[in-house]
């Protein structure tokens, strides 16, 4: 097998690879490229100008074969894990130094980089999709979007004299702080096109008579336990929490929400069972965090009237 894709593309089905320079690659790029101008018959684009694209994308871009060995990776990925070029090419995944902590769900991965820091790993999630490679086989294409995880990020954070604040009774972000994400991550995906949600969840404490303070650190608890490395989750009044979510569409953030209102309701050793309220709110173009939040809140009172 050639492992430098892009150079040696797998022949037609009467044998001649001519035009077919990076043919899988343009298949799963089509819709991609939005011209204001006109549009580009994708004949311009040769398999060098694909691969050129790729290169430069500030995002890392990682392709493998169906036996996950790794048929190349862009500049972005080579930068960020180190690894030897172009040695690495034919490889299994399980060279690179990432180890995959959550599995293909709707094309979806997640990775935590070997750093060797425990608690404050970086993280990657990653975008998966599977093409066929013209000779019976597959492959996956992969696109990272690289994380830091809350402690690495609080330590970032400290270093540039910036304050992570955390609301002593819950655990979790104060408000200043969780809106500092929200804003954060709303800026990334307007510059990106990343899939960005919200929750709101609020909480009440008039059930099986536990009081406001044991509600609050409840519901502190229960979101740092369901929520990923990527996450982040705050109180943003007396029994409202915000859940930012980057890297999750409307549908996640529906799966999540039900997952958390069964999690309230339900009675553990950890906490007592709680009242909750939860709504999702997906970003959307021109949405600013109180644009967002507004929605999330609509959605919020409706569910309980």
């Amino acid at each position: 097998m050639d492992y430098n894709y892009f150079g040696s593309p797998p022949p037609d089905s009467r044998g001649d690879s001519s035009g077919r320079d990076g043919w899988t690659i343009k298949k799963a790029m089509e819709g991609m490229i939005v011209t204001t101008a006109k549009e580009v018959p994708w004949t311009a684009f040769s398999g060098d100008a694909v691969r050129a694209v790729l290169d430069a994308s500030p995002v890392g871009v990682l392709i493998t074969d169906g036996e996950e060995r790794i048929l190349w990776l862009n500049r972005a990925l080579r930068r960020q894990l180190d690894v030897p070029w172009p040695e690495i090419l034919g490889e299994e995944l399980q060279t690179l130094p990432i180890e995959r902590v959550e599995d293909s769900v709707g094309g979806r991965e997640q990775y935590r980089i070997q750093s060797g820091i425990p608690d404050d790993e970086e993280m990657l999630d990653a975008s998966v999709t599977t093409l066929d490679d013209g000779a019976g086989g597959t492959l996956s294409l992969r696109f990272f979007v690289h994380h830091v995880g809350q402690g690495l990020r609080a330590s970032l954070l400290e270093h540039l004299g910036i304050r992570r604040g955390t609301d002593p009774l819950s655990g979790v972000m104060d408000r200043d702080a969780i809106m500092r994400v929200l804003d954060s991550e709303i800026s990334r995906t307007r510059r990106y096109s990343n899939e960005l949600s919200i929750l709101l969840i609020e909480v009440s404490p008039d059930i099986k008579e536990v009081d406001a303070d044991t509600a609050v650190i409840a519901a502190g608890r229960v979101l740092s336990d369901g929520m990923r490395w990527v996450d982040a989750a705050g109180r943003v009044s007396d029994t409202e929490f915000l859940l930012v979510l980057p890297e999750t569409d409307a549908e996640g953030a529906r799966v999540l929400a039900d997952k958390l209102h069964a999690r309230f309701s339900t009675e553990d050793s950890e906490h007592p069972a709680l009242a909750a309220s939860v709504a999702f709110a997906s970003w959307r173009k021109g949405d600013d965090a109180l644009f967002m939040i507004d929605r999330a809140r609509q959605r919020l009172s409706a569910r309980k009237n």
